[in-house]
């Protein structure tokens, strides 16, 4: 009779001394949670913050810009909007000049506001005005626009001299050939060269011989233009240099 309550005493003190265990056990396991939610959140946290730092860094400027015809040319304007750093600025397309980043002659090493204007040659087609981002190989377009520019296509250039009376050349003769030329009007352009040659008006697809009766001694060079006839823009230049007779490009 006495065994009894002894074991139900020692029952109940095992069960104690278990609860009490498993009640030690949980603040460690709580601990160990909320420190491992706390470093999720701060790496989420930071990476949300670089991202965000990331794109504020290379968002494109918030900037207008007018583009114009002008000839052989064409006038890119700032017309408002964001200040854009000159040398991270750049055109593409149909620009012939300007095409890599910074080189822009006229916002090299400044910055560009409203009014500020930039000159490009073109050919006929778009041309682009692209910012690219620092330290990235992002790039923006900021405006863009189609150009019908004047050009022409210089498809043949024969250049010889009659040598006469000793080292000089006498009865110069220069045949060109051109091939297209786009958006001028009637498709008459002007070829003239220098040292007293005579000047033509030459045509898509036509060829003219331009002559001189000057004397040209040996080594003398030659240079070639090709002109609108109206506002006399410049659509060809080449230099020739006199040669054993001959005058090659």
């Amino acid at each position: 009779m006495y065994a009894c309550p002894d074991r139900r005493v020692l029952f109940l003190t095992d069960r104690w001394s278990l609860s009490t265990d498993e009640q030690g056990v949980s603040p460690v396991i709580a601990v160990i949670l909320l420190v491992a939610i706390t470093v999720i959140l701060a790496a989420v946290i930071s990476v949300f913050v670089l991202g965000l730092a990331e794109d504020t860094n290379s968002a494109a400027p918030q900037a207008g810009f007018s583009i114009m015809e002008n000839g052989t040319d064409v006038i890119v304007t700032h017309t408002g909007g964001a200040k854009i750093d000159g040398d991270r600025l750049r055109f593409a397309g149909a620009a012939t000049e300007y095409t890599t980043v910074g080189s822009i002659d006229e916002w090299r090493g400044s910055t560009v506001s409203a009014g500020n204007s930039a000159v490009v040659s073109a050919n006929p087609g778009t041309v682009y005005l692209l910012w690219d981002a620092p330290n990235s190989e992002e790039s923006a377009m900021l405006a863009h626009k189609d150009v019908a520019v004047p050009s022409v296509t210089v498809t043949k250039i024969d250049a010889s001299m009659a040598i006469r009376g000793g080292d000089a050349f006498r009865d110069g003769t220069i045949d060109v050939s051109i091939g297209a030329v786009e958006n001028v009007p009637n498709d008459e352009v002007y070829v003239t060269a220098d040292r007293g040659f005579n000047s033509r008006v030459i045509s898509s697809g036509e060829t003219k011989t331009l002559s001189t009766p000057r004397d040209l001694f040996d080594y003398q060079k030659i240079t070639l233009t090709i002109r609108t006839r109206r506002g006399g823009d410049i659509l060809f230049r080449d230099t020739f240099q006199a040669s054993d007779g001959t005058f090659t490009p």
